[in-house]
């Protein structure tokens, strides 16, 4: 947990509340405060591997 700087169309967009997660050796998911950047991601992880 921590926050993040999230760069947007109209510039980055600081201290945006943000969790990743390790989903065993290698998924993960990263969820970012949906209210700072006006929904963009959604509300919901987005989620990924890792090598």
């Amino acid at each position: 947990m921590g926050a993040t700087t999230v760069t947007m169309k109209d510039g980055p967009i600081t201290d945006i509340p943000t969790n990743i997660t390790i989903l065993g050796d290698n998924a993960l998911n990263i969820w970012i405060e949906p209210s700072k950047v006006n929904n963009h991601f959604g509300d919901s992880p987005i989620y990924g591997t890792r090598n």
